[in-house]
């Protein structure tokens, strides 16, 4: 008997794990946190400690916690990217990531992150609240 055999459910997971992959292509790739420390001026802990309370994306990996590279410009992180990963929480990494890079007709076709790395404040704001409504039922 096969291992698909034995598990009604490896043919999602196996799809499950395209996706991510297309997602971390799509996200610039991943950096640990000793290139994001570099990237950012500051500690592997900083790193870990901005990533704990939610004002960095991280997505789980065989090595540890994989940075998406798309999260950082100018050696800082996007403005307004914990605005919008507040309503994600640690728990749900690969939706906050897909919701970053899919683009939204409310946002003028443009990804949420792309959004936020244009520094409007209506775009930023559309943002946050297209990430509040993904958080809830779609009328908060």
């Amino acid at each position: 008997m096969t291992n698909e055999a034995r598990d009604p459910l490896a043919e999602l997971r196996a799809r499950g794990a395209v996706q991510k992959r297309a997602l971390v292509e799509d996200a610039g790739g991943v950096l640990t946190a000793d290139e994001v420390a570099a990237r950012l001026g500051m500690s592997r802990a900083a790193v870990e400690q901005r990533w704990r309370a939610g004002q960095l994306l991280a997505v789980p990996g065989e090595a540890g916690p994989g940075y998406p590279a798309r999260q950082f410009e100018a050696g800082d992180v996007v403005p307004g990217l914990a605005d919008v990963l507040t309503w994600f929480g640690r728990e749900r990494p690969w939706g906050a990531l897909a919701f970053l890079l899919t683009p939204d007709d409310q946002l003028g076709g443009l990804a949420p992150l792309e959004a936020l790395k244009r520094r409007d404040p209506a775009l930023t704001a559309m943002t946050i609240r297209l990430a509040r409504a993904h958080d809830s039922d779609g009328f908060g």
